[in-house]
């Protein structure tokens, strides 16, 4: 009840601004953590869309390292070890892809858009149109024409994508194998 309540919330202050008889701005939700819920979500939102951008998961594990060591400070009531926030990021990075792969067939294809991170990252508007076309959105100018989705755009051109030390070769050993459902589900080399 609290998360539908946070929702309807959120929906609420995006569509403060529409005009009447405006239809509803679609709510993105993109926490990781709800890669897992697709049962919920579905009971919650029958005809919700889905879209599962997925990456290499060494880099996953490098950039929820980056983003422990950056963040997650804020929130501890006692300093946890290393090993802790290692083990914290290796099971909750294992329940959401489990979940995610014994679940997504719950979803209806024309619902689900699955999205190399990679690929997304090397060509954008292919993927926004891929996107656009399986949910049927319309025409993608209307988004790429708009004034917002230019400013937004230009805004970005100085965007620097965060760099991360290396996992080391015991890192990487463990990722490997803990992970190799994952490599091999995506396709991605170990």
């Amino acid at each position: 009840q609290a998360f539908l309540y946070f929702l309807k919330k959120i929906t609420y202050w995006n569509d403060r601004d529409l005009s009447k008889g405006s239809p509803h701005r679609r709510l993105v939700i993109k926490s990781p953590v709800h890669t897992s819920r697709i049962p919920y979500l579905l009971r919650l939102f029958p005809k919700a869309k889905f879209i599962f951008c997925y990456r290499d998961p060494y880099a996953v594990v490098q950039s929820a390292v980056h983003m422990a060591q950056s963040y997650y400070w804020y929130t501890y009531l006692k300093e946890p070890s290393d090993a802790d926030i290692s083990n914290f990021i290796l099971d909750q990075m294992d329940i959401i892809y489990k979940e995610y792969f014994r679940h997504r067939d719950l979803i209806p294809r024309e619902n689900l858009v699955e999205i190399k991170f990679e690929e997304m990252e090397q060509d954008i508007a292919t993927t926004m149109r891929t996107i656009y076309d399986q949910f049927s959105l319309g025409d993608i100018r209307n988004l790429t024409e708009s004034a917002k989705f230019k400013e937004y755009h230009a805004g970005m051109s100085d965007f620097k994508k965060n760099s991360f030390s290396g996992l080391s070769e015991e890192q990487k050993a463990v990722v490997k194998k803990r992970f190799a459902f994952i490599f091999e589900t995506l396709k991605y080399r170990m």
